[in-house]
């Protein structure tokens, strides 16, 4: 990981990248969160261009997440919910490759304020998993596995078993 640039890495037809949390923390801080919109800009576009790699498309609008941040200069809610729904997208794709310790989105949200430290929080986050996802990690190939669909549905029709059996006796 360089300090100064990020390291591009190539996954299927995404372009992601890994960058220096603390150097990034500090630009942001230094420019006063200018530096953090354009990098909110650039994570949005690397989630949903996985996303797509992948065939499990977020279907997110990184425009719109950036200027959803950028109302945080007007009022406080847009930029709080803009970061927990990127902080949710961040868990899947970390779910995705199986990355340990996941970021909670919560965490993220009230990091936001605080001096822009949601930007350490989950660039460390993505560059975990974008990582493993070089080594190969991804989602499984069934849709269903990978949500845990079918682990649910599996116990949905366990309990409905289990209830009509003693609803009988």
């Amino acid at each position: 990981m360089h300090v100064t640039k990020p390291e591009s890495i190539t996954i299927g037809r995404a372009t992601v990248a890994t960058r220096n949390p603390v150097a990034l923390w500090i630009l942001t801080f230094l420019t006063l969160g200018i530096w953090g919109i354009v990098w909110w800009y650039q994570v949005n576009r690397e989630l949903r261009d996985y996303s797509e790699a992948v065939a499990r498309p977020f279907g997110n609008v990184p425009v719109a997440a950036t200027v959803c941040a950028l109302l945080y200069w007007v009022a406080f809610w847009p930029g709080m919910i803009s970061v927990f729904v990127t902080a949710r997208r961040v868990r899947t794709v970390q779910d995705w490759v199986e990355a340990p310790g996941r970021a909670a989105p919560i965490v993220a949200a009230l990091l936001f304020p605080l001096l822009f430290a949601h930007t350490w929080y989950l660039q460390r986050a993505l560059n975990d998993a974008w990582l493993r996802a070089r080594e190969g990690a991804g989602p499984p190939p069934d849709y269903t596995v990978a949500s845990g669909q079918g682990e649910r549905l599996a116990t949905q029709t366990e309990i409905d078993r289990l209830g009509r059996a003693t609803r009988w006796r």
